[in-house]
């Protein structure tokens, strides 16, 4: 006999805004953020996670762990270049991310 874990109906969703300046990415073109307001963002799906960047920069969500989400930083080099990842950056000024959890 196996048995289920029933959800909560009643626990509450809190969701937790971070602005980033500054940000510094890894060789990868990675960040990471720690969502302080959450204890763990829902399902660890990324999904429930979102970013974006005023520089024009593109966000992807590469991981979700507990609350701490690692970011991938792609920009593009005009209209007839694919994104590439932003590695070693530093220029990039502000980053808005939020993520739903409990």
């Amino acid at each position: 006999m196996s048995h289920t874990a029933l959800r909560n109906p009643l626990g509450e969703l809190v969701t937790d805004t971070q602005s980033v300046s500054n940000v510094d990415t890894d060789g990868s073109g990675q960040f990471t953020v720690t969502f302080g307001g959450i204890r763990r963002i829902l399902g660890e799906d990324p999904s429930n996670v979102s970013a974006h960047s005023p520089d024009g920069f593109v966000i992807n969500v590469a991981s979700v762990t507990g609350n701490q989400v690692t970011f991938e930083l792609y920009r593009g080099g005009g209209a007839d270049t694919e994104l590439a990842a932003f590695t070693g950056g530093t220029d990039v000024t502000d980053i808005n991310a939020t993520a739903v959890g409990e």
